[in-house]
């Protein structure tokens, strides 16, 4: 589950349904987990950290299962490789609902988590070829680039060192006063109109109620 979430902060209900299912599995399944696993099913194998890059970049990695953070959903990618998202939070939703658009992902939702589920979408993503058809050609599309990204950093760092800072490139917010950067200026002429149309509105109805009271003294003394 990452950097942020700890895999032992499953509930024990939760966490007895995953072993249940990686029981049942052939696969050697790799868990980052960070304390005692009571029941650990032997093909198992459980660590505090893992070098998931590396990992995903194995060719015998058939699946990951992730969170859907921005990270290693991006990883998994660019490796080609399914993944079964169980998202928490932030954006992991959204990064994990366009890797499933695009057929290389399914989702879980942790509520609603029980084990045929599980079950079901692991075998399914692990015995039907199109989901590992559909990541690699979603690996090549995103790896199709004139450049890696780490030339691409490289680029554009010698770049703003050749034109010394490249201020060309730089936003014109950078150099506008705080109060043009925050709409002060705006917001004021706004409130000034705002005001204005509302003091005239009530001078005229004032103006309007006045008369009529001047008026009806008038009529009743004739």
């Amino acid at each position: 589950m990452g950097s942020m979430l700890r895999g032992e902060s499953f509930s024990a209900e939760k966490r007895q349904m995953f072993l249940n299912v990686f029981a049942k599995i052939p696969q050697r399944i790799l868990w980052k987990w960070e304390g005692e696993l009571p029941g650990k099913p032997p093909n198992v194998m459980i660590r505090k950290w893992m070098p998931q890059r590396d990992i995903l970049a194995h060719p015998n990695v058939k699946l990951f299962m992730s969170h859907g953070g921005l990270l290693g959903t991006t990883e998994a990618v660019y490796e080609g490789v399914p993944i079964l998202s169980i998202p928490m939070f932030g954006d992991q939703l959204s990064n994990i609902k366009t890797v499933v658009s695009r057929g290389a992902a399914e989702m879980m939702n942790y509520e609603d988590l029980n084990e045929d589920e599980i079950y079901v979408k692991i075998t399914s993503m692990l015995t039907n070829p199109i989901y590992r058809q559909k990541a690699k050609k979603l690996s090549e599309a995103f790896r199709d680039r004139p450049m890696s990204a780490l030339e691409t950093a490289v680029f554009w760092t010698e770049y703003v060192i050749r034109h010394k800072g490249a201020p060309l490139l730089r936003f014109a917010t950078v150099g506008t006063p705080w109060y043009q950067y925050y709409l002060i200026d705006v917001l004021v002429v706004i409130f000034l109109f705002v005001t204005t149309i509302f003091l005239l509105l009530y001078c005229s109805i004032f103006k309007f109620l006045l008369r009529l009271l001047i008026r009806k003294p008038k009529e009743k003394q004739s």
